[in-house]
This record gives structure tokens, C-alpha cells and sequence, in this order.
């Protein structure tokens, strides 16, 4: 089974963002899950800390995939 076929896709760094603060193309990678023991879920988390290129960028959303029984469903949270 492919990432996609359970309902993974790749999570890019202006996801994140408001288009207003986007990266370049070139600068838009993916980011890595993290598997939360909790509940089950993935949760996609760029890696900001010491990184000069967020100095000015504000995260303004979370992005999740929550397990539902048959498949992973994304959910994007705002941030508060």
C-alpha cells in the first residue's frame, strides 16, 4: 500500500502559511510527520527552530491526518 492509497500526502513548508509569506518554489520542501501515540494520528511539523528563513514567517495552521478505521482523513487546524 502506497502513502496515498491510506490517505498520506505530502505536506510542503507554505502549507503552513498565508500566501502573503510563502517561500520560493525552489524553498518549498516537504516536512516530516511525527506519529502521535495519543490518538493514533500523523501530524506534518516543519522544522523552524534556527532555521533564519522563518524569522519573519508566522505558522498559521496545523496540519493533521487522523485515522478514521479504513484511512488517514487530513485535517487542517487554525492556529489561535
Amino acid at each position: 500500500m502506497t502513502a496515498k492509497e491510506v490517505g498520506i500526502s505530502a505536506v510542503r513548508l507554505n502549507d503552513f502559511l498565508a500566501p502573503a509569506q510563502f517561500f520560493e518554489q525552489m524553498e518549498n520542501s516537504t516536512v516530516p510527520m511525527i506519529f502521535d501515540e495519543s490518538d493514533g494520528s500523523l501530524e506534518a511539523q516543519p522544522s523552524t527552530f534556527g532555521d533564519l528563513r522563518w524569522g519573519t514567517k508566522e505558522i498559521v495552521r496545523e496540519i493533521r491526518f487522523v485515522w478514521n478505521g479504513v484511512r488517514f482523513r487530513e485535517t487542517i487546524i487554525p492556529e489561535r
